[in-house]
């Protein structure tokens, strides 16, 4: 995370789609959800539910 917010691009290049290609962002956080698949007669593959946060919200002390 420390790396993201940094805009390190060895680490950034290990994302499939790098959603900071203009400049790092100024926080992070990540939230953990449980994946299920989906009933056959649903119209989606997953179910999820929300099961907490995973990491509060971080920034760099040097951003600011």
């Amino acid at each position: 995370m420390e790396k993201i917010l940094e805009g390190n691009q060895a680490v950034l290049e290990l994302l499939k789609i790098n959603p900071f290609k203009d400049h790092p962002p100024k926080f992070l956080r990540a939230k953990l959800y449980e994946y299920h698949f989906a009933h056959p007669n649903e119209n989606k593959v997953w179910n999820r539910k929300f099961v907490g946060d995973y990491l509060l919200p971080i920034f760099l002390k040097s951003s600011f």
